[in-house]
C-alpha cells in the first residue's frame, strides 16, 4: 500500500487509498507545521503537478528504510522525487510560470513518516521531514525557476 502510494501517483489510487480525512504536513513549508486536506493535496498533485510533470513520482528509496509499519501505525520511509517537464507549464501559486522545457529533475532522498491504518488498507496522514533541496521550491528552481525572496517555503499555507 505505502509503495503504491509513491510509484502510482494517479488519481484513483490516491482517491482510494487516502483516508477522507488524510492530512500531508510541511509538504510545502519547511518545518512550519502547515498541513493540506486529501482535497489540498489531490488538487496540488493533479492540477498542478501532473499536468506539467506527467511521469511524477516520489518513489520509495531502497535502503535501511524498509517500510515497518510501528505499533501506533506510523512508517518511516526514504523516498525520492523525479520527473521531466515535458506537457504543460509548471504554475505554482505566487512564482512566474515555467514553461515545458523537457528537463528531468532528481531531488534529494526525503524522510516522510507514513501513518497507515492496516485493516482497512489507507493511509490516514503524511508528514514530510523537512530538508534542503527537497521541496516544492526546490523543484521549481532544479526546473530553472529562479525563486523570489518569500517564495514558497516562506509562505503560510
Amino acid at each position: 500500500m505505502i509503495h503504491e502510494l509513491f510509484t502510482h501517483v494517479d488519481e484513483e489510487t490516491y482517491d482510494r487509498l487516502l483516508e477522507e480525512d488524510f492530512t500531508i504536513k510541511n509538504a510545502f513549508n519547511r518545518s512550519k507545521g502547515v498541513k493540506q486536506s486529501k482535497i489540498e493535496w489531490m488538487n496540488f498533485i493533479f492540477s498542478t503537478l501532473k499536468p506539467a510533470i506527467p511521469d511524477f513520482n516520489w518513489a520509495p528509496f531502497e535502503g535501511r528504510f524498509g517500510g515497518q509499519v510501528d505499533n501506533e501505525g506510523w512508517c518511516l520511509c526514504s523516498v525520492e522525487a523525479t520527473g521531466h517537464h515535458t506537457n504543460a507549464d509548471l504554475e505554482l501559486e505566487g512564482l512566474p510560470a515555467l514553461p515545458a522545457s523537457g528537463a528531468h529533475f532528481c531531488l534529494p532522498q526525503q524522510l516522510v513518516k507514513v501513518k497507515v491504518d492496516l485493516p482497512k488498507r489507507r493511509i490516514k496522514a503524511i508528514e514530510v521531514v523537512p530538508k534542503h533541496g527537497a521541496s516544492v521550491a526546490d523543484l521549481y528552481a532544479a526546473l530553472g525557476g529562479r525563486l523570489p525572496e518569500g517564495s514558497l517555503d516562506e509562505r503560510e499555507g
